[in-house]
Formats: C-alpha cells, structure tokens, sequence
C-alpha cells in the first residue's frame, strides 16, 4: 500500500504539476480518493511512527504546504519503515491558512501550533515538542522528501536512505556530532538546469549542497549545548546554527561531518523548487547569489550572524509572511 502511494503522490509527473500550483485540486484527484487515501496514510503511521521511544524527531516547519505535505509524510514513512529506527514526525504549523494542517491530522501526523511566523519559531516549536528522550533531531522542510520522485515500480530499489545513513554515522561516530547528507531539487525547469551546469563549470564543486535547513541531522543534546534553535538570528538563520555548532565542536574537540567532504555520506533529499519557475524569479534568484551579505568573521574564521537584524535587510527582500 505504501508504494501504491508513493507512485501516486510522488512519482516525477506529480512533481511536476506541484511546480505549477500551490493548491491540491490540480495535482491529486481530489474529493472521496484524496480523502480515503489520506486515511490509508493514517493507518500507516500508526504503524510505523513511535511517539512513546523515539531515538529521532523529524521536525516540518509548515506553512501553506497541502500541495507538497502529502508526498512528503509517504516518503518520510517509508523512509522510517526502511530504515527501522524508532522515530516521530512532529510538524509545526506557523500559521498555515491553508489545508496543510487539516491533511496532517488526518494523515496521524502530530501537529504542534507556533503562533509567530518565520523559520526560526516553528523550528524552535519543534524541538520544545519533541520527545524529551529522542536522542537526534532531523530538521527538514515541509517540501523536502528522503526519496527522489518516482518514474515507475522499480525507482525505488538501490536508492540511499538519508535518515537511514545519518543515523548510522552518527552512532559509529561518537566524536561526530550533527551531519548533512546533501540536499538536491526533485524538479527544475530548463532554465534552473542550465545555469546549475554552468555554475558547476566554471566554479565546479557537487551537484548537490549541504547544511541548509532542509537536511541538518543533529545529536539533540549538542543542539542543546548551544542554546537550541537561536530566536534572534532571522537572515541565514539555517546556516548561522552551523557555524554555532563548528564553534562548540572546536572547543569540545568534536566535528561535523557533511557528504561534500565523505562521499560515503551521499543520501541527499529532495527538495521543491516551485519558487524558481519564472524567469522574473529565476533573475532574482541569481542577483540575490550575488547580492549576499559579507559578515565578519570569528577567530575560526567563520561568519557572525547579526542578531535582531531582519532578513529583508540583509537579502533585500522579505522571507514568507513574517512579520517584525
């Protein structure tokens, strides 16, 4: 039944359609199908979802997510049912005034409310609610899946499973206190391909990055140490907890480890690209890259993050609906 969904939700065409509307009607047939399906997804997570041991805590950030949520709980199941490790989903919903909320609940997903919008909250949100004894937290995004889109029945043997090798890095690895396994975009238009290739012939590097908030799978206790998910930090808030977490890995003689550095690491996810249709976007998206604020540095030569500065000040535009 799960690869019955996965092939329904998530196969390359639904991607597809997903890049073109933000609504659930023009992807997935909608009506009594959606809604025994989504039924079908519950009676899955009550299977494979340990709320009472977990040793991981997925935490979604979500907000105005219904076209892109579906796919994701499914692959994130089957995620966990491969992998075999005890582990929630708790997503956090900052505000959606969408259908979002209402499709987790039916699908059995625990679903935490953050009254104040920006990333910074709902992430926040999610670690305050996740299972005190929950040993790794995988922060992703409410778009982001463990599994490329499928093309047909057979996509899904041999594929790398991120929480699958995140967590047994991380147990092997004592010294090893948070990784990233990569992060690539499910679907782009030709336009985004083209300039990705070019960028990786003239600047070289992966095909796929690393850190970003969409893959940060962290030792709980470590993400503690530095006080958590910092509040104050808006513009690269994702990137500014990394830094955070080199800084107290230098001092306590720990490391970080990402699949840019072992390729035995590469088991990316897979994220939406939806924002980067239009060329008027796509032109935005490349000034932007270039547009990007310089910090200063520390004694370890990496960026300090401003605290209490707003995202649209340091990137020249605003980021969701947050308000300040």
């Amino acid at each position: 039944m799960l690869r019955a969904l996965l092939l329904a939700y998530h196969s390359l065409a639904a991607a597809k359609k997903r890049m073109r509307s933000s609504r659930v009607e023009p992807v997935y047939p909608f009506g009594d199908k959606l809604y025994n399906d989504l039924q079908k997804i519950a009676s899955l997570s009550q299977e494979i979802i340990d709320y009472d041991k977990p040793l991981v805590s997925i935490l979604l950030p979500v907000y105005n997510e219904e076209v892109e949520i579906i796919p994701t709980i499914v692959s994130l199941l089957y995620g966990i049912q491969d992998a075999n490790i005890p582990t929630e989903i708790i997503a956090v919903n900052n505000n959606s005034t969408d259908r979002s909320a209402d499709f987790l609940q039916r699908m059995g997903i625990r679903v935490v409310f953050c009254e104040t919008p920006g990333l910074r909250f709902a992430r926040n949100a999610g670690v305050q609610a996740s299972h005190l004894h929950s040993k790794y937290v995988w922060l992703i995004d409410a778009d982001t899946r463990p599994l490329p889109p499928l093309k047909n029945k057979t996509s899904l043997e041999n594929m790398y499973n991120p929480l699958k090798v995140s967590y047994a890095y991380l147990e092997a690895h004592e010294d090893c206190i948070a990784v990233s396994t990569g992060i690539k975009f499910e679907y782009q238009v030709f336009l985004r391909r083209l300039i990705k290739k070019l960028r990786l012939l003239i600047k070289g590097g992966h095909p796929f990055s690393c850190w970003a908030g969409a893959n940060q799978f962290i030792e709980k206790k470590h993400l503690m140490a530095i006080g958590g998910i910092d509040i104050e930090v808006d513009g690269g808030e994702d990137h500014h907890r990394v830094f955070q977490l080199i800084r107290y890995a230098k001092k306590e003689k720990l490391y970080l480890m990402g699949a840019d550095r072992n390729p035995a690491l590469i088991a990316p996810v897979y994220t939406s690209d939806r924002r980067n249709t239009t060329i008027k976007q796509i032109l935005k998206n490349v000034i932007q890259q270039y547009r990007k604020p310089k910090y200063a540095k520390d004694e370890y030569g990496l960026p300090i993050h401003p605290k209490g500065v707003r995202h649209k000040d340091l990137y020249g535009k605003e980021r969701g609906s947050a308000k300040f």
